[in-house]
């Protein structure tokens, strides 16, 4: 009995040809990520569900493809595209001819026979290089549907469309890649590579539209922007990650019932942690919308590790290494894990939104910091943002880690330099919007950074507890006044 290869997404760059380097340049600017601002646009569901099955059919030459989505505890077939068979089904013309009945996830039979419940169970995607070498039991739902349409699944890749606690939200299957001159072959690597990278991407929206959807249903009118703040919120993690001898913690409060800043603390390649706090210019729906824009590219570019060193690669341009980069005699030390996601991040979002949104004039101060918890090292771009401090054990400030690069989004192919950082046992990093110090008291009267400094000077034994008596010293500060600026806090400490 064969079984099909569970494949997790890679967490390091594949080594591609250089016909695949040259697609991937294409597939990153034609396809990907105008994709994903299509999406972000996009509150049609059937709609949403099509764009993503055409790119990902024409990124594989797929013959066909289809999306499965979760609804409780089952996943419904909701679109099917087939060009051999000239099938086309989605919304209500699926409902009225339903190939295949939803799947359980419940029923470990249906475990046992259905690829997309495997694969929405486990995480991982399931690449099958030829389905006719399994058993039917095995694959019995693709079994039934051939027999139902006198078709043949060879080759069949099924990738798993995971929220941020690792559920799958939907399943996207592809079916028969094919060769130019029709031959159907085996997905290649590069191929499930890009697919997962799109399945990233689509996550985010798809989780956005069922979101909004669910709360247009019984909201109206001046509730609007009510719901424009819980999805604001739904970009915010709703936990930080834990990490043994390390603590995190973090506060965001809005002006109005929609803002412009965030912040983000993920996990990224190779035991990573991705640290991020911005600050969207301007205030309420515009800025909230780009603050959406701007976290999502952010999140998703930071994950890969392969895109600007391939477009190197293809243009014959060599990378210019950080200017915090030490030499001993003729070797240089580079932070080599982390240091492209970072890059990649913040110049892509840059040049994407100064090149497709310049009419809004809209930009972002932005610090990225890429934590190694093993040993403390952080490499970080510092975009404009007010600087953030390292404080050490004792309440002294032992750096100030000022910009090294313009706002994101003002100018496309600016420099952004990487740097570094060391933090040692006992050691935070404090970062904040200039909501904190530029918090007004009913005389007029700021915070001021000062007072942000003298509060840093009597450490506590928790980041949280810092936090939290800094924001009761602005809320005191405040008073009766109203809140001039979103106010957003994180912070990280080393045990």
């Amino acid at each position: 009995m064969i079984m099909p290869t569970l494949s997790p997404p890679p967490s390091i760059p594949l080594k591609f040809t250089a016909p695949e380097a040259q697609k991937l340049a294409a597939d990153l600017t034609e396809v990907i990520l105008p994709l994903g601002v299509a999406l972000s646009k996009e509150t049609d569901c059937d709609r949403l569900l099509e764009l993503v099955l055409k790119a990902a059919r024409k990124l594989c030459y797929a013959d066909a493809g289809c999306f499965y989505l979760r609804r409780d505890n089952t996943l419904e077939l909701v679109a099917l595209y087939n060009n051999t068979l000239n099938i086309e089904k989605k919304g209500n013309s699926i409902k009225r001819d339903r190939p295949t009945e939803p799947v359980s996830l419940e029923d470990a039979a249906t475990h046992a026979s259905s690829l997309v419940v495997r694969a929405a169970q486990s995480g991982e995607t399931l690449h099958i290089a030829d389905a006719r070498q399994l058993q039917d039991a095995e694959v019995s739902v693709i079994r039934a549907f051939d027999a139902k349409y006198d078709y043949e699944t060879i080759s069949c890749l099924t990738v798993p469309l995971n929220d941020t606690d690792g559920s799958a939200i939907a399943v996207l299957q592809l079916f028969n890649s094919k060769t130019p001159s029709g031959d159907i072959i085996p997905f290649s690597d590069y191929q499930q590579h890009v697919i997962q990278w799109l399945a990233a991407q689509s996550t985010a929206a798809l989780n956005n539209q069922q979101l909004l959807q669910q709360q247009v249903n019984f909201l109206k009118g001046e509730r609007d922007l009510q719901i424009g703040r819980q999805i604001q919120l739904d970009f915010l993690p709703e936990t930080l990650p834990k990490i043994p001898g390390w603590e995190i913690a973090a506060t965001f409060h809005p002006a109005r019932d929609v803002a412009g800043d965030f912040y983000d603390a993920f996990p990224m390649p190779n035991g990573r942690i991705g640290l991020v706090i911005a600050d969207v210019c301007d205030k309420g729906v515009g800025a909230a919308l780009f603050m959406s824009l701007f976290r999502t590219l952010v999140r998703i570019l930071a994950r890969q590790n392969y895109s600007l060193s391939l477009i190197d690669q293809l243009t014959g341009e060599t990378p210019q290494r950080p200017a915090n980069a030490r030499k001993t005699g003729s070797r240089i030390h580079l932070p080599r894990t982390g240091t492209q996601g970072l890059q990649n991040a913040i110049t892509l979002t840059n040049n994407y939104i100064a090149e497709t949104h310049f009419r809004t004039s809209m930009f972002a101060t932005m610090f990225f910091g890429v934590l190694n918890p093993a040993n403390g090292q952080m490499i970080y771009i510092n975009a404009g943002h007010e600087a953030p401090l390292i404080c050490g054990s004792d309440g002294t400030i032992k750096a100030h880690l000022g910009s090294t690069g313009p706002a994101v989004g003002m100018m496309p192919n600016m420099e952004f330099k990487i740097e570094q950082v060391q933090l040692c046992p006992g050691d935070s990093l404090f970062t904040y919007t200039d909501g904190v110090p530029e918090a007004h008291a009913p005389s007029g009267e700021m915070f001021s950074d000062e007072r942000i400094l003298e509060l840093l000077a009597h450490p506590t034994d928790s980041i949280t507890d810092t936090i939290d008596r800094i924001e009761k010293a602005v809320r005191h500060h405040i008073s009766t006044a109203p809140q001039f600026d979103d106010i957003t806090m994180l912070a990280v400490r080393r045990l």
